[in-house]
């Protein structure tokens, strides 16, 4: 469900909708059914602070963090267990380009045995991940 990678370049340049943001800019870079842009390079002095990528065609969600180092995750949508439940979240953009009316999160919840409910299966938070914007009307 959830696999880690080892650098920005493992994330393939397709069509995304989501967000880059770099350590030396205000806002971010808004993807809306955009390729990539130019990843950072080892000689440059700005990162990625954070970026939220969803690729609609690949059904695949991507997470960069930088928290003293780059963490790389992604997500792919078609291995979702069925066990699974998934709660879908809409809020309103921060510094985001003015045609993302919302971003669209969804938080995935799966059972788990609970010792302090004698055994009985409980839904335990596993995952927040990203999955695209609302667009506002033109």
């Amino acid at each position: 469900m959830i696999q880690l990678l080892n650098q920005l370049s493992d994330i393939p340049n397709e069509s995304y909708q989501g967000y880059v943001w770099y350590s030396d800019r205000v806002q971010p870079i808004t993807l809306i059914d955009e390729h990539l842009p130019e990843w950072p390079g080892a000689a440059d002095k700005h990162f990625v602070v954070e970026a939220l990528l969803y690729d609609s065609k690949a059904q695949r969600s991507y997470q960069v963090v930088h928290t003293g180092r780059l963490i790389i995750q992604s997500f792919n949508w078609q291995q979702l267990p069925e066990e699974v439940v998934a709660e879908e979240h809409a809020y309103l953009p921060y510094r985001l380009d003015p045609r993302v009316a919302k971003l669209r999160f969804v938080r995935l919840w799966q059972p788990q045995a609970d010792p302090y409910c004698d055994g009985a299966e409980v839904l335990r938070p596993v995952a927040w991940i990203f999955r695209g914007f609302d667009i506002a009307p033109q």
